[in-house]
């Protein structure tokens, strides 16, 4: 089931509490749905990583490893030790944030990237 909340009001009451009052007993876990990265936001990364290829000569997997090193390089919270997160496991947000953190980077460098309503155009 899933269960809409918005401002802290649960939206599909009804169904909710059917559902509740449905349940057998045991032990339950609710968690947050948290959309990952979309497949049309995967294609758009690898287009700019392509452009990137061509501008700088450096290989597609190479650019994508270095820009996981600048931008997704963390503390583990429970041990304090780095470790570099994978590309796949962003949501969909952070990885909006990190295409947007290698555009700006890139810039610096005269490599200005399109923004993915020009990938979208394209790619009709």
């Amino acid at each position: 089931m899933i269960i809409e909340v918005k401002e802290w009001n649960i939206i599909n009451k009804d169904e909710y509490f059917e559902f509740m009052r449905n349940l057998q007993d045991g032990y339950y876990e609710i968690k947050k749905y948290i959309k990952n990265r979309s497949n049309e936001q995967n294609r758009y990364y690898r287009w700019l990583l392509s452009i990137v290829e061509k501008d700088s000569g450096i290989p597609v997997e190479e650019v994508h490893e270095k820009m996981r090193m600048k931008f997704l390089y963390v503390p583990e919270s429970w041990t304090q030790l780095w470790y570099c997160k994978s590309t796949a496991k962003l949501t969909s947000f952070e990885f909006s944030e990190y295409i947007e953190n290698i555009k700006n980077f890139m810039a610096q460098y005269w490599i200005i990237l399109p923004d993915a309503n020009d990938f979208n155009s394209i790619n009709k």
